[in-house]
């Protein structure tokens, strides 16, 4: 008793959701300032209406070829960071010019370097980073279907019930 393997298995953690995290989006900071060097600007976020908020200050640079955001920021305990994101930019088919953040995070297969609008700072991480880097999901796809869940386990139980009261003609006792 009580050897290797025995008694219940670890259930498997959830991933961690998008809605905690601080994110840094392309798009409100487009809003805010003009797309070239030497354009600034500060972006902050509250929790839960808590008095303590983080905030990013950041600058645009550039930097040959490429147009970069510098973002400096601090973590509640940590010393102030610097982190460098390069800006892509794309021409929609109805003209005009779209920015895109680089995911700047290093996997174990190399530089991400993937084009997103949105770069996240998930609790507990020090650099911000695409959903793919970062493992992020939704709140909403942890809790989606579970009521069509419910619902086919109930049908196949009602099925399951019927089956034993009707029970299979061939087989049916006949009473006295």
């Amino acid at each position: 008793m009580g050897g290797f393997g025995s008694g219940r298995m670890a259930w498997p953690t959830k991933k961690k959701v998008v809605e905690q995290c601080l994110i840094l989006d392309i798009f409100t900071i487009a809003q805010g300032i003009q797309i070239a060097p030497g354009s600034t600007g500060t972006m902050s976020w509250s929790y839960d209406w808590e008095v303590t908020r983080d905030e990013v200050r950041f600058k645009l640079e550039s930097r040959s070829p490429d147009l970069v955001i510098v973002l400096k920021y601090a973590l509640r305990d940590l010393k102030s960071i610097e982190s460098v994101i390069r800006l892509q930019q794309t021409r929609p088919q109805l003209g005009g010019r779209r920015w895109w953040l680089t995911c700047p995070l290093i996997t174990q297969q190399g530089p991400c370097d993937r084009r997103v609008a949105k770069l996240y700072l998930p609790p507990g991480e020090v650099h911000f980073g695409c959903r793919d880097c970062h493992e992020l999901t939704y709140r909403s796809c942890q809790t989606s279907h579970k009521s069509e869940n419910w619902m086919q386990r109930a049908k196949e139980f009602l099925l399951r019930e019927r089956h034993k009261t009707q029970g299979d003609p061939a087989r049916r006792h006949r009473g006295k």
